[in-house]
């Protein structure tokens, strides 16, 4: 995952969901924050449902997250941002679960996701 908007991401082994690590996003601007996928975006076939899911903790402030999917066609044109799933706020005592299940739209070739904050 890479920082898109007013954030930085680091790995850390302070938290686990599972296995031994996480992701940290930090804002560093107010407001809202977005980070995605930084890999090679995975293929997808139109037509076909895709289930995207993300999960989150809070280390000290509790923030509405929102999962965010975008589909691309073969030439790499974006179809826009597709904010799937309903603000839900993330907990300091455990970690919460954003998923979506999402269908690729006609002539969509790649996809790639990440999350956002709504405040």
């Amino acid at each position: 995952m890479v920082a898109v908007y007013n954030s930085t991401v680091t790995a850390t082994t302070a938290q686990a969901r599972s296995g031994t690590g996480s992701l940290q996003v930090v804002s560093t601007g107010g407001g809202w924050w977005s980070l995605q996928d930084s890999g090679t975006r995975p293929t997808v076939t139109p037509g076909v449902a895709y289930t995207f899911t993300i999960w989150a903790k809070a280390a000290t402030v509790v923030a509405p997250l929102q999962l965010k999917v975008t589909f691309y066609n073969a030439g790499g044109t974006t179809f826009g941002d597709l904010n799937v799933s309903p603000p839900v706020n993330d907990t300091t005592s455990g970690w919460t679960q954003l998923q979506a299940t999402v269908i690729a739209p006609p002539t969509a070739a790649t996809v790639n996701f990440g999350s956002m904050t709504t405040a």
